[in-house]
């Protein structure tokens, strides 16, 4: 059998399990930026999505604090089922697992593949945490699965992993729920989210982030 129409098979039979299995691993490790405000459709061949986002990072433990940050996103259909994915966000304090000191910057560059068409996705960016100081290179794999979708509705879950490319700090892990409001999703949406991810070997027990978004297909 082909191995892409196994996966797809695997992906409508199991896709509840799918949805469980991502809740349960997600809170293994925490993940400095979590937000994706996306479902699983792609763009279309040609055309151009642009997105922004404004969030909120509440993190608890030994050290509560809450972060915020904005970011915008360009997404270009190279194929029907391919885009490509350019991303910019900005945060108000650097995050590196033991205190709030910096501002931080992440770039992100990646493609998305349809895997079963406006219902799951793979998305394989390479993505850049950097500040004055400090510059990390990661993979975030994320797959995701929409399993509502209507036409003024949808709810999309997603699941994340950040695998740091040159130092030592652990791979991470993340989870978030997204919903789509709109009279044409195909042509916009407003995006609430939210996400939740826990620590086990830092000073920060858990985190919730949340925001809203916002995407325009040109």
């Amino acid at each position: 059998m082909n191995p892409l129409l196994l996966v797809r098979k695997c992906l409508d039979r199991n896709g509840i399990y799918l949805w469980i299995l991502n809740l349960l691993v997600s809170g293994c490790l925490i993940s400095p930026h979590n937000s994706n405000f996306e479902n699983a459709s792609t763009v279309g061949k040609n055309n151009i999505e642009a997105a922004g986002h404004y969030s909120s990072h509440s993190y608890s433990g030994n050290n509560s604090k809450s972060i915020t940050n904005y970011g915008f996103k360009i997404t270009y259909g190279i194929a029907e089922n391919t885009d490509l994915k350019i991303s910019y966000d900005n945060f108000n304090k650097f995050l590196n697992f033991y205190e709030f000191n910096q501002f931080l910057n992440f770039y992100e560059l990646g493609l998305k593949f349809s895997i079963v068409k406006n219902k799951s996705a793979l998305v394989l960016p390479v993505g850049i945490y950097n500040n004055k100081y400090h510059t990390t290179f990661w993979l975030s794999p994320r797959y995701l699965s929409t399993l509502i979708r209507k036409k003024q509705f949808d709810f999309t879950t997603c699941f994340k992993m950040e695998i740091p490319l040159v130092d030592s700090t652990l791979p991470a892990f993340g989870f978030n729920a997204t919903f789509g409001l709109s009279d044409n999703l195909n042509k916009w949406a407003v995006r609430p989210e939210i996400g939740i991810k826990f620590v086990l070997n830092t000073r920060i027990n858990s985190l919730i982030s949340y925001g809203i978004g916002f995407n325009y297909t040109l």
